[in-house]
């Protein structure tokens, strides 16, 4: 267990809930083909904070090698894992008419 998920306060609390919402998810090149070089890496990290920081999520850990990236985030638990994958798979870029 990694240190930022022992400390990702704070928790979500509601009059009779409380929350504490991580994912862990891994994005491969496809065929885990070894394509992804430090300059990659350096752009993904952060496109993917300011996607985070834009839809009301928090990246706690990015790590990658050169066939994938292994990202802990923690959300709201009103936004679901599909759409949290859907924000971060179509980045800060408007859909295209």
């Amino acid at each position: 267990m990694t240190q930022a998920f022992r400390s990702c306060a704070p928790l979500h609390a509601w009059a009779r809930a409380i929350c504490r919402a991580v994912a862990h998810l891994v994005f491969v090149t496809r065929y885990r083909k070894k394509i992804l070089e430090s300059q990659h890496l350096a752009r993904m990290r952060s496109v993917y904070i300011g996607v985070a920081e834009k839809n009301g999520f928090q990246l706690l850990e990015f790590n990658s090698e050169q066939d994938h990236v292994h990202l802990l985030l923690k959300h709201p638990p009103a936004l679901s894992i599909a759409n949290l994958v859907n924000h971060l798979e179509t980045g800060p870029y408007p859909p295209r008419p």
